[in-house]
């Protein structure tokens, strides 16, 4: 059994609507998969060491199936969200042995892959005993579980995250208590409970226990008398003028460490002392209030919950010990370690035995039936309490009171720890008051009381973060198809970015905010297009999804608010089980299913047409380059949108249409990526640009701004048409490797006025078709009639040598009756750059289909016209 492989899909893919991890495992056979005899008590073992584990309940145990519920566990021990855990189909290796693919639908992919390595090691170690002898394996088992427990989130993380997935709030976690939420410049982050709105100076405040008591006494609330000591001999005094019982606390902690409640005598207060001395923070001995403990947690200037806490304890049944009644007490399962659970654990400490002690007993000791031994001198939680929910029974006083506490710090979230002997009860009755104000309170007390109503305070928390009006999302917009892509995600970019906004755009060319270069290189899905989505600074994404993203890393994005097919071609066939034109557009309709709001289609292309039934969003806009294409007539007449061109007279304008409206915006001349209208798949592009912003609410003003102010220059669109024109030839760069892509070219070269002649350098990916090969010459000689061909760089050789794909090249060129003499071979790009322009004469045009646009257009215009042509 071993994992040979684990990929992280992130975002949307093929196998769920969001983020996975699959691990493929295997075995030498199906018999090991499936072993008919296991050691005794390894299961038993195996499930002792992962909590949360069940046992198999088939005796035919399948050791896949036990992974992955062990992974499962794992991960539930990290308090880490698993939506979904499958196995998919057993598939036969090449040496006749077995796998299967483990897949779980998580966000948490940091986690992930450790905990199946973990389950993994965990499951072979127990149950097929591989491992040396000597070997402690229960202390490796529980160390491997130790760490992923040590990455694991609190409880209440956990809770606030999968709160916020709950509502379509999207929640990245960054390390154990961190999460941004939101995207983009609407996010918000919390360390804790603490929010980007709990300032600085109130957490501080907040957190001096002294500093806090003095501003709620400002304002008349309740609260302790305090005496701040720098001595043992100092909090003798102060407590002997105070009158016993007291309290002895550090001016600043939390957790309740150190804190010590209803000191009695000297002897209790010196020891109390010590412990709260010891944190080096200063010591309070502050007057005891007689009552309960209690939690009144506000957000946003409200009460939403309140608890009645209770000191760690034990109720005696007659029969158990005191420390056998901790142990019972403990295998709750609520009550975990390190706050992985809704309670903690009790444990027989010091503090403890004293408390054992005085009421004359011993941990051996059996308590009598129905008395409570209370082992705690405070009520918090991480000390093993517990809480009653007591929220409908607080009094409008008492609630009236927290909320002005809260408030006097500049809290907008807080805990207040209010002594009260009846909540029910007016404080001003009663007396009482605040021991303290928790600045970051914890959560799990009030949504998983360990009695009473458990409240939900996820949903005044993100109304808190989240107002009515301030949506977590940012608008995104993800465009995808065979060729277009980029130009077409980046006009949309620039007419965002024309509309007040600034921009995050994800795209084969690299990350980019606004006109900076996060990342350089194909970042078309995924993990770049995370970093768009979480870069503060940006109000709309832009996202380009490229075929890849679906199938081998994930799109990036669960959602999006509209998205776009360019087209569809025969590129990439034959990969990834994708065999025919119509898979291809299965695959990128997938990228439509994730719009909200609409989708664009380019009407002209019937197979991209026909996917408008994948879509989910509430409307669906049509391009096409005419008014007459019958799709986009029946769509404009059943009342629907369209982005057109409208030729009228000499002038051919992108043209907003709906039902028998027509608003058109500006000339396709006086677009400049358009080149006067002869770059077609520009002028498509634009269409599909402006449909995209016109889904998204922008303005005309904004759309004709920013397709005026668009050009193919090496700056604005690298490796998209770029045109050099300092030599006595003209010079086109473009990110040109398939036939739909000559074919475009080809276009626009057959239009333009060239005297002389024109020549083609191309390379082409290794992974394509032979007749991949043969078709893009095909279509190359059709608009070309000199050509330079070479093998593209390395890294695209794939799964040819270079000298072959070379051969297919010139070989694809003389099946269409191109002769040697009209071709040349170079060793790689930038000799068949070199080789070209020392070819060309005045008044020829060099098209440069290119790999690497910068480094393509630096041999173009240092080019030296004086050297010695070939």
């Amino acid at each position: 059994m071993e994992v040979v492989s684990i990929r992280h899909f992130v975002g949307a893919n093929l196998l769920a609507a969001s983020s996975v991890t699959r691990a493929t495992l295997t075995w030498a056979s199906r018999d090991e998969r499936f072993p008919t005899a296991l050691p005794d008590g390894v299961l038993d073992g195996l499930i002792d060491v992962i909590p949360g584990l069940s046992a198999p309940t088939s005796p035919e145990v399948d050791l896949a199936e036990l992974t992955l519920d062990a992974t499962v566990a794992l991960m539930g021990e990290a308090n880490a969200s698993v939506d979904d855990a499958r196995l998919n189909d057993e598939q036969a290796t090449d040496n006749g042995g077995v796998q299967v693919d483990l897949v779980l639908v998580t966000e948490d992919l940091d986690l992930s892959a450790q905990a199946v390595r973990v389950a993994e090691g965990c499951v072979r170690s127990f149950l097929l005993m591989q491992h040396p002898p000597g070997f402690d394996l229960s202390a490796a088992c529980r160390q491997y579980v130790n760490g992923i427990a040590a990455r694991s989130r609190s409880v209440d993380a956990a809770y606030r995250v999968a709160g916020a997935r709950r509502r379509g709030i999207p929640a990245a976690a960054v390390g154990r208590n961190v999460v941004v939420y939101g995207h983009g410049s609407r996010q918000q982050m919390m360390v804790a409970n603490a929010t980007e709105q709990t300032s600085y100076p109130s957490f501080q405040i907040a957190s001096n226990k002294r500093i806090a008591n003095g501003f709620l006494a400002g304002v008349g609330l309740p609260v302790p008398k305090q005496v701040v000591v720098n001595s043992l001999d100092a909090a003798t005094r102060a407590a002997a003028q105070m009158g016993y019982p007291v309290v002895v606390k550090p001016t600043v902690s939390d957790h309740g460490v150190a804190v010590t409640a209803g000191i009695r005598d000297e002897r209790a207060l010196a020891a109390a002392y010590q412990q709260a001395h010891a944190l080096g923070r200063g010591v309070i001995v502050e007057d005891f209030l007689e009552g309960d403990e209690h939690r009144l947690l506000v957000i946003d200037g409200r009460l939403v919950a309140a608890a009645r806490r209770m000191p760690g304890h034990v109720i005696g049944d007659g029969r158990h010990t005191v420390a056998e009644l901790i142990e019972i007490l403990n295998r709750d399962p609520r009550r975990a370690t390190r706050k992985r659970g809704v309670m903690s654990p009790l444990e027989l400490d010091d503090e403890a035995r004293s408390f054992i002690h005085a009421a004359g007993m011993t941990p051996q000791s059996v308590l009598p039936e129905g008395r409570r031994l209370v082992l705690r001198s405070i009520s918090n939680l991480s000390r093993g309490g517990s809480s009653i929910d007591v929220t409908e029974e607080v009094h409008p006083d008492n609630r009236a009171a927290a909320e002005l506490a809260a408030r006097v710090l500049r809290l907008d979230i807080a805990g207040a720890d209010f002594i009260l002997p009846d909540i029910s009860r007016s404080w001003k009755e009663t007396g009482g008051g605040f021991c303290e104000i928790n600045p970051t309170p914890g959560l799990r007390l009030h949504y998983a009381p360990s009695e009473g109503e458990p409240r939900d305070v996820a949903t005044p928390l993100f109304a808190h973060l989240f107002p009515e009006g301030r949506p977590p999302r940012i608008p995104v917009a993800a465009v995808t198809g065979t060729n277009g892509k980029t130009t077409t995600a980046r006009m949309l970019a620039r007419i965002l970015r024309e509309g007040g906004a600034t921009v995050g755009l994800a795209c084969t060319d690299g990350v980019y905010v606004q006109d900076e270069c996060i990342r350089q290189g194909d970042m078309s899905g995924g993990t770049p297009a995370r970093n768009v989505l979480y870069d503060p600074r940006v109000d709309a994404a832009v996202i380009e999804v490229a075929r890849g993203a679906v199938l081998k890393y994930g799109m990036g994005i669960d959602t999006c608010n509209v998205a776009a097919v360019t087209n569809v071609g025969d590129e990439h066939l034959g990969e990834l089980g994708i065999e025919t034109v119509q898979d291809m557009a299965r695959i990128k309709g997938t990228v439509l299913e994730l719009a909200s709001d609409a989708v664009v289609l380019n009407a002209d292309d019937d197979l991209v047409a026909s996917l408008a039934p994948r879509s989910r969003a509430g409307a669906v806009y049509y391009t096409s380059l005419g008014t007459a294409n019958a799709t986009v007539k029946a769509h404009l007449t059943a009342g629907g949108r369209a982005v057109c061109v409208d030729q009228s007279d000499d002038v051919a304008a992108v043209t907003l249409c709906e039902a028998d409206k027509r608003d058109a915006l500006l000339n396709v001349r006086d677009i400049p990526a358009c080149m006067d209208g002869l770059a077609e798949h520009n002028v498509r592009n634009a269409l599909n640009a402006a449909a995209l912003a016109w889904a998204l609410g922008q303005s005309p003003d904004a759309i004709v701004a920013g397709l005026a102010r668009f050009d193919c220059d090496i700056e604005s669109n690298p490796g998209r048409l770029n045109r050099y024109e300092g030599h006595l030839f003209d010079v086109f760069v473009d990110y040109c490797h398939n036939r739909h892509g000559l074919a475009a070219a080809g276009r626009l070269v057959d239009r333009l006025d060239v005297t002389g002649r024109r020549i083609l350098v191309f390379a082409m990916p290794g992974n394509r078709r032979d007749e991949d090969f043969a078709s893009a010459m095909a279509e190359a000689s059709q608009h070309f009639d000199h050509f330079v061909v070479s093998p593209p760089p390395q890294y695209y050789w794939r799964t040819r040598e270079p000298q072959e794909i070379v051969q297919r090249l010139t070989d694809g060129l003389n099946a269409q009756g191109v002769g040697d003499e009209r071709i040349r071979v170079a060793d790689d790009p930038v000799a068949a750059t070199r080789t070209a322009l020392n070819w060309a004469e005045p008044g020829d045009l060099v098209f440069i289909c290119t790999f690497s646009s910068k480094s393509t257009w630096d041999e173009v215009t240092n080019w030296n016209s004086e050297a010695p042509k070939e």
